[in-house]
């Protein structure tokens, strides 16, 4: 898996997980965590990321031993980061010449989000196994997991919950999918997407807090630097700031990110909610930096 991954908040999904927010529960014992390479602040090139795995793969992790290696297409609460062109496939190349599965989590950022209906698609992927969940449900508590036969007929009974296979929610997320390809929406995403990245554009121009927007379709995120110079974060004091006022004045945003300074924005967003939100993402911008929000109305959040 990867530093800065989520793949959920249950002890097996969190013990493969990489996130900041996960170090307080012990990863898997064999779990290698590689860095997830990125074009803003790079840190590790993606040839040094692959090489970094070969020679894991030589040393103290034998390919022969490794299950899978887990993927998110975009990496979502570790600050919604799109790999370099390449990479992904790169390391798929790496799987297939060892026999690794490739496990893709689309469960945040699949099911047209991204502009496409699964986000491996932009990097040509091939998935062996692939986990959807939260849009999926369209608002109620439905998840999947998509595989072979051969690999998911592990045994009776293998995996059973006591919310498993509840047919209503099985039957909203059979409608959210014939929804989501009747009306196109991974076109509706593109559209939209490119409507949001332009409009934050224009705010750049005003806020020097903004120092990157990034993202593919509507899954996009909005880093908040403390400089655009050394493209330093911003603190998580600062982003909360910007969220509690935003707040105040009708939306409601998340954050994610290693440091937790990146804007994460929603998929169901008309033209006219998009304009309104610019706004008032440009009024909260300009509040939390003239220090118009005090320390005292986050302070109860920052735990």
């Amino acid at each position: 898996s990867f530093i800065g991954s989520y793949h959920g908040c249950i002890a097996g999904s969190m013990s493969n997980s990489g996130h900041t927010a996960m170090t307080h529960t012990l990863p898997r014992p064999g779990l290698v965590l590689l860095p997830y390479p990125t074009r803003y602040r790079p840190r590790f090139s993606p040839d040094e990321v692959l090489a970094m795995l070969d020679y894991q793969f030589e040393t103290t992790c034998p390919p022969e031993q490794v299950a899978a290696v887990l993927i998110e297409p975009i990496l979502s609460d570790g600050g919604l980061i799109v790999p370099p062109d390449g990479f992904l496939k790169a390391l798929e190349e790496r799987c297939r010449a060892h026999g690794i599965l490739v496990v893709l989590d689309e469960v945040k950022v699949g099911l047209a989000r991204s502009g496409k209906l699964h986000a491996f698609e932009h990097h040509g992927l091939e998935p062996d196994i692939t986990v959807f969940g939260k849009g999926l449900g369209g608002g109620l508590p439905l998840s999947a997991m998509v595989g072979p036969a051969d690999i998911l007929d592990h045994a009776p009974a293998f995996v059973m919950q006591t919310t498993a296979g509840n047919p209503v929610c099985t039957a909203v997320g059979g409608a959210v999918l014939d929804t989501i390809l009747a009306e196109d929406l991974a076109s509706r995403a593109v559209k939209m997407g490119a409507t949001l990245r332009a409009g934050f554009a224009k705010l750049a121009e005003r806020h020097e807090m903004i120092g990157d927007v990034r993202g593919l379709g509507l899954a996009i995120g909005v880093d908040l630097v403390a400089s655009r110079e050394t493209q330093a974060p911003v603190d998580a004091t600062m982003t909360a700031k910007v969220i509690y006022r935003a707040y105040e004045l009708g939306p409601n945003f998340l954050y994610v990110g290693l440091d937790a300074n990146v804007l994460e924005i929603t998929l169901t967003v008309s033209e006219a909610e998009i304009a309104e939100s610019l706004d008032i993402i440009a009024r909260a911008l300009a509040d939390a930096a003239a220090g118009a929000v005090p320390y005292e109305a986050v302070q109860a959040f920052m735990n």
